[in-house]
């Protein structure tokens, strides 16, 4: 089997598919293992054409996680079914996107609703903290806040712009 790493933001600028060279790729049974990066069954790294030839796998579905840099598969295409192929005469393709960690705070005395367009809707109890560990998109993000609890006429809703960049953990303190 054969997996290739795509860069699909380059790959739409220049009209063509970007591979991603030396990027991680590690192979896990199961998706526990894979979100906690443990139990690896093979690990290895793309050449320059993005490309990781994997051989002697057996016909299950395995979880992949591969990384370089910001770019990441996170969330996204995380499993590779082989059931129904023929083992080494396949080859997948797998785009990795920019991603970044987020770490968002409560640090009011109330409860809140928090929501973002692509990363969800959360409860978020007071004095608690929501993580988003490698899985949000690098850039600018809308978070809205609304109270539901504390004694109030009309809720606290409060939107805060956070930016995420590359490598960095961004941490939005809510007060």
């Amino acid at each position: 089997m054969k997996i290739t790493a795509i860069d699909p933001i380059t790959s739409l600028a220049i009209n063509r598919l970007v591979p991603v060279s030396d990027a991680k790729v590690k192979l896990y049974l199961n998706y526990y293992d894979q979100h906690y990066d443990l139990n690896a069954v093979y690990e290895g790294k793309t050449d320059t054409y993005g490309q990781l030839l994997i051989q002697d796998l057996s016909q299950r579905r395995y979880f992949v996680l591969i990384n370089s840099g910001c770019l990441n598969n996170y969330g996204r295409q995380n499993f590779i079914d082989l059931t129904d192929v023929t083992i080494n005469t396949i080859n997948i393709g797998i785009t990795m996107f920019e991603q970044s960690t987020l770490i968002v705070n409560n640090l009011t005395k109330d409860q809140y609703y928090f929501e973002s367009y692509g990363l969800g809707f959360e409860f978020l109890p007071k004095g608690y903290s929501v993580k988003f560990l490698n899985t949000v998109s690098v850039g600018e993000h809308k978070l809205r806040f609304v109270q539901k609890t504390g004694i109030k006429i009309v809720p606290r809703d409060t939107t805060i712009y956070a930016i995420v960049k590359c490598g960095e953990i961004t941490t939005v303190d809510f007060r």
